[in-house]
């Protein structure tokens, strides 16, 4: 791997080595989880990885099951508070 790039990718033809991290983040603290975030891209771009891969939500640095508990207790625009059930 050559650095950062930026701009438009470079086209790629073949084969290419992907790296997937399946790993919690540091709950509610952002600058450790991207910290934990650069140090597997790091390790995973030095085992050959040309793409690595995160969960969805890695960055917000908190549980999918608290996205329910917060989307309870989100205030929406009518003023009431979202019921699930």
């Amino acid at each position: 791997m050559g650095g950062s790039q930026i701009g438009p990718p470079a086209i790629h033809s073949g084969p290419m080595r992907v790296a997937v991290v399946q790993a919690a983040p540091v709950l509610f603290d952002t600058p450790k989880s991207l910290q934990k975030c650069a140090d597997f891209a790091s390790d995973a771009a030095k085992q050959g990885a040309e793409l690595v891969v995160f969960p969805e939500a890695f960055i917000g640095g908190y549980r999918s099951r608290c996205r329910r508990q917060v989307a309870t207790l989100w205030p929406w625009p009518s003023g009431r508070r979202r019921r699930r059930t």
